[in-house]
């Protein structure tokens, strides 16, 4: 896991320094929201569902990168 882990981090250092910055952001604020049933809507409030949607497209190339790669070593 911790090599994916990795993959995940080597994806978000792709993107520039503002998605980084928003990105961060964005994990606090849902932190703190912490299992509010309407965590969904404060988190399209703080303007947080397009970063959400992003950084969920870079684990799946990171996850996609990881599974090719076990898939080589069996």
């Amino acid at each position: 896991m911790e090599k994916l882990e990795r993959y995940v981090q080597e994806e978000v250092d792709k993107k520039d320094d503002r998605f980084k910055k928003e990105l961060d952001r964005c994990l606090k604020e849902a932190e703190r929201l912490g299992n509010r049933p309407d965590i969904e809507i404060q988190i399209r409030k703080a303007g947080c569902k397009d970063v959400f949607d992003q950084y969920e497209m870079l684990i799946e190339r990171a996850t996609e990168r990881y599974s090719r790669e076990i898939g080589n070593t069996n």
